[in-house]
């Protein structure tokens, strides 16, 4: 199982919708793992990463996907995928811009 994915300052749990907007989390536990063998999933619907950092020192890496046009503003989880493997869940506010 992955770790639970990691507070970053300075909104850690808003997230702002919108063209070009992207998503950004950082995880622990994930592993020596590809880029294609991981997913985001929030509100429901997977998205491929388009990032993925080598591990700091501690073995937190960031993940990007880019947010979808049509993901609606409200309340959702988040959780990060590696092959079978699900992270804890993280509890997201999406907002309009």
């Amino acid at each position: 199982m992955l770790q639970t994915l990691t507070q970053n300052p300075p909104s850690p749990d808003i997230v702002r919708l919108g063209p070009g907007a992207c998503l950004s989390l950082w995880a622990a536990g994930i592993g020596p793992v590809r880029i294609d063998v991981l997913a985001v999933e929030v509100a429901g619907r997977r998205l491929s990463p388009s990032y993925l950092s080598d591990p700091d020192a501690n073995g937190v890496r960031r993940v990007n996907t880019m947010n979808p046009l049509d993901l609606a503003a409200g309340e959702t989880d988040l959780f990060l995928l590696a092959g079978e493997r699900r992270s804890i869940g993280r509890r997201l506010n999406l907002l309009n811009p």
